[in-house]
């Protein structure tokens, strides 16, 4: 009779188990994603070790758009990282003296803090986001670049992103508490 219920107890806890499983599975494939940032790269909007959700959800039902942060999977590294869109699929970008062009218009970022990118340039005599050439984005493919332009590998080293690839859209950092916020 103990053994019996025993079973039933291992049954049970399995069953909660498996449960327990699908519905985080769900959750994060449809819903939104933990992240935790890592590097320096978008700096000073997220900071090394800055732990929060990103929406899966939003990413599926409307889409993606210029200025949101996005997490994105490379799979030769087997890492994500986060990054923020700049051009979309179609168009064309490239920098010059320091400017982002989107379809060769400069690119309003206001999402850019102006005194951490004076101070950059001002102490290293370098502008903050170096010049490259005009890149044509493929269809189904994005332009990102992480928001500390001199300490970012993002499309200027890897191109640009599939689609496919983008997992999420828009952060919700939750600690630590001083950078609490939707980004």
């Amino acid at each position: 009779m103990a053994m019996k219920k025993i079973f039933k107890e291992l049954f049970n806890f399995s069953k909660l188990l498996l449960i327990t499983y699908v519905i985080i599975a769900l959750v994060c494939n449809f819903i939104f994603t933990p992240v935790m940032v890592r590097g320096s790269s978008m700096r000073p909007t997220l900071e090394d070790g800055d732990i929060g959700l990103s929406y899966v959800i939003t990413k599926n039902l409307l889409g993606l758009h210029r200025g949101a942060v996005v997490t994105v999977y490379i799979p030769k590294e087997k890492q994500s990282i986060v990054k923020r869109v700049i051009a979309l699929p179609g168009e064309t970008v490239y920098v010059k003296d320091g400017s982002v062009y989107v379809n060769d218009e400069i690119l309003d970022e206001p999402y850019l803090e102006n005194d951490f990118k004076a101070e950059f340039e001002e102490s290293t005599g370098l502008l903050f986001t170096g010049d490259f050439p005009k890149v044509k984005v493929p269809e189904d493919q994005y332009f990102l670049l992480g928001d500390n332009r001199p300490n970012s590998l993002d499309s200027r080293a890897y191109g640009p992103f599939d689609q496919d690839h983008i997992k999420s859209n828009s952060l919700i950092i939750l600690y630590p508490f001083k950078n609490f916020g939707i980004k």
